[in-house]
């Protein structure tokens, strides 16, 4: 038999992954109900949906044999009849235990069989023991008997027919479960986005036979007045009846031109209306509602507020908003480090909520919505907030920025030194929190899927983050652009402003372009230099795509504005590797392929663009031309010690050229001839450690000679690195600049190479 409901076809599943589909369902529920209960919910239908999920539990886990599921069950069933009838209290003792006992029946649900889950059974007696002796083992027992008045149902009564039955009544209609690979249901979305795309084809074409019927209008209009001028001169009848022939002949070729226009049109409406059904659809398959991904977070809020001896809540709003499952896979990790910074740095201990005239309990609001095509999270806390003075304070003290720019920072330009790797306000590292890697992941992963993060804090009253990504990665609304007389495309949600400059309002510093925006001073960088291409002609107007956020904001300027378009993303064939500032291709409706520029990739370069001048490097004085300076590579994420370490290296006659983190860092060692890398370990996307193991796999660079100087000091690290490759560990603290030199020098020696 097959029985399909919610797009699960249950028919296909064996009868031990049917209990784990309803498992997976009903411990949802009752965690969500507990949860409810300590939070002081006494409406009798919580009562009845715990009752009903565990009774459910209990016969299905009959069914396949799991004995001991049904123990656990039955147990808690007979507990939650007792805190419905007032027998004993949901204390918060007892909810721990309870909690412990869906934990439970979910670890024995992912047992690969039955007789797998036996191997639970100590931990089951154990469970059973706790709960008995939690002060409610008399109301247990006296509902132990109660419901032995009633006859159990045998497991024989209850087929595969009967728990498919139960499974589709209990599990949501809205959840799509099907036995298909990510790979095959990406590449069904991505021919879905093609039809949608090639239907906006079918409407070129249509424009074309529009313009097409003008013409023959017109055309008519020519025949009609050569006829009329044969007429007043006198033609001869051949002449006027060849004449009457080829408007005769025109109108039938009118007409024809006429209906088939309309047929195509009516083609585009109805294939166009199919194209935007299927894309829907299969859009809906990788949609799974938000509160699946984050629903079982209030369950970590509660166990981590308990540690730390606080009391917080989550609040969880928009929780049927449809999310992509690979958007909520990439904001999975970064939403927990925001919870968990929130409940630890934010949220004060219940005695100073008090003392502030706060409640004692601290809430945490998080929350998803659709709004103007894009999908927007938000999680903001009621807890202390951030302190712009202590914030300034611990930038100036981590040689971020000296005293006099940090005093010239604006609040939000302070908080976005938050995202920092390794920078944290707590003076102490826990196993919580401290480390300062939490939100420079959150920031990495919002920018992997395609979206910007944005942060706000009000002293004394909370902390808010929002994140704005797309709907889907499947298919991005782009703006198109040409630069070098090529179309590209960039993702609409991480371009900031579009601007056309008269090159008047175009000012240059220290051979530095730069323009005046809301008051300050924006970088200006041309995207032919980015990409290393042709520069165009002068323009009468430029346009300039503002890019960036925060203290990082540059202007890139274009050749030309093309327009917006909704492109179906194709990754590039792996065989490529990262290109440099490429993040995938698309196709146009004209079937001109386009190249997605990596917006994150772009700010680096620009960033290396302006580190090192933006200009060729002259050649060094003195040289003679049997004689080349060596090169030295670095890699660091830091601008301080990125701009330190590339004065000392030139001020001592080698040629630098720099890399902003790993990724950036491996694009330039495949792409040129260096002497010598000098990298740190702690970077986005790619860290030094990886860079290092990836130079030595690599046989073309097995012997380039790698130094790392980081501000990890502990052997195991130094040991790390050099296992992976390096030559030489220098630790940031402790070193000077002749250590570097010395070691340089030990590795290639002076910077003149004959």
């Amino acid at each position: 038999m097959s029985a399909a409901f919610g797009g699960r076809d249950l028919g296909q599943f064996s009868i031990w992954e049917l209990f784990r589909i309803e498992a997976e369902d009903k411990t949802a529920v009752l965690t969500e109900g507990l949860l409810s209960l300590e939070q002081g919910d006494r409406d009798p239908a919580t009562y009845e949906s715990l009752m009903r999920a565990a009774h459910s539990l209990k016969g299905a886990a009959s069914m396949v044999d799991a004995r001991v599921a049904v123990d656990v069950a039955h147990a808690m069933e007979d507990c939650f009849v007792a805190l419905q009838r007032g027998m004993t209290e949901p204390e918060p003792h007892r909810i721990d235990i309870l909690l412990e006992g869906v934990d439970l029946l979910r670890r024995i649900a992912s047992s690969p069989s039955a007789n797998d889950a036996a191997a639970c059974s100590d931990d089951a007696q154990a469970f059973l023991d706790r709960l008995a002796g939690s002060g409610s083992e008399s109301s247990i027992g006296e509902q132990r008997i109660n419901v032995a008045e009633t006859p159990p149902v045998q497991p024989a009564s209850r087929g595969p027919e009967s728990l498919i039955q139960e499974a589709q009544e209990a599990a949501p209609v809205d959840e799509q479960a099907v036995r298909v690979t990510a790979e095959r249901l990406n590449r069904l979305l991505g021919l879905a986005g093609e039809s949608v795309v090639t239907n906006r084809w079918l409407e070129e074409f249509l424009r074309a036979a529009q313009r097409t019927r003008q013409l023959q209008r017109e055309l008519a209009e020519s025949i009609d007045r050569f006829r009329d001028e044969l007429l007043g001169e006198h033609a001869s009848a051949s002449a006027l009846s060849r004449a009457a022939e080829i408007q005769r002949r025109f109108g039938e070729l009118r007409q024809h031109t006429t209906r088939d226009a309309a047929d195509l049109e009516e083609i585009q409406r109805s294939a166009g209306g199919l194209a935007t059904l299927l894309y829907r659809e299969v859009v809906d398959l990788r949609m799974r509602p938000f509160v699946h991904g984050v629903g079982q977070l209030n369950r970590m809020v509660r166990t981590l507020s308990r540690q730390l001896e606080k009391d917080v809540v989550l609040e969880i709003h928009g929780e049927s908003t449809p999310v992509d499952r690979e958007i909520m896979e990439l904001l999975e990790v970064p939403i927990v480090n925001l919870l968990r910074n929130a409940v630890d740095h934010g949220i004060e201990s219940p005695s100073d909520r008090l003392r502030a005239g706060k409640p004692a309990r601290g809430t945490i609001r998080l929350e998803a919505s659709h709004r103007a095509g894009m999908l927007f999270i938000t999680l903001e806390d009621d807890g202390r907030g951030i302190d712009p003075e202590r914030l300034r304070d611990a930038i100036v003290a981590r040689k971020h920025a000296s005293a006099e720019q940090a005093a010239r920072l604006t609040r939000e330009e302070l908080l976005d030194f938050l995202f920092l790797p390794g920078f944290s306000l707590r003076d102490t590292v826990t196993e919580i929190s401290g480390r300062g890697v939490g939100l420079d992941v959150v920031q990495t992963a919002t920018r992997q899927a395609g979206g910007k993060l944005t942060v706000s804090t009000e002293p004394g009253h909370g902390l808010k983050f929002t994140f704005q990504l797309p709907l889907t990665l499947s298919v991005i609304r782009a703006l198109l652009i040409e630069i070098g007389g090529e179309p590209y495309a960039l993702p609409i949600a991480r371009v900031g402003r579009v601007l056309k400059m008269r090159p008047e309002r175009i000012h240059s510093v220290e051979g530095r372009e730069h323009i005046e925006l809301d008051g300050e001073r924006i970088g200006l960088v041309g995207a032919h230099q980015v990409l290393e291409l042709e520069p165009p002609e002068p323009q009468e107007e430029v346009p300039v795509l503002v890019l960036g956020q925060g203290t990082t904001v540059y202007g890139l300027t274009v050749e030309r504005l093309l327009g917006e378009r909704e492109l179906v993303v194709r990754p590039l064939d792996p065989m490529l590797g990262k290109v440099k500032d490429i993040s995938s291709a698309a196709m146009l409706p004209d079937r001109t392929p386009v190249l997605i520029l990596d917006v994150e990739d772009l700010l680096h370069s620009i960033e290396d663009l302006v580190a090192t001048g933006g200009v060729a490097r002259p050649a060094t004085t003195g040289t003679s031309a049997n004689q080349r300076t060596r090169r030295i590579l670095v890699v660091e994420d830091s601008f301080t010690v990125r701009e330190l370490e590339r004065k000392v290296l030139r001020t001592h006659g080698y040629e630098v050229d720099v890399a902003v983190d790993g990724v950036d860092g491996w694009n330039a060692v495949r792409s040129n001839n260096y002497d010598l890398i000098v990298t740190d370990i702690d970077m986005p996307r790619m860290d030094g450690i990886e860079l290092v193991t990836r130079i030595r796999q690599d046989a073309r660079f097995s012997l380039l000679p790698i130094i790392i100087v980081s501000y990890k000091e502990r052997e195991e690290d130094r040991l790390r690195g050099l296992n992976a490759g390096a030559d030489r560990y220098l630790a940031k603290s402790s070193y000077d600049d002749d250590s570097l030199i010395h070691a340089i020098a030990e590795l290639i020696g002076p910077p003149e190479q004959p």
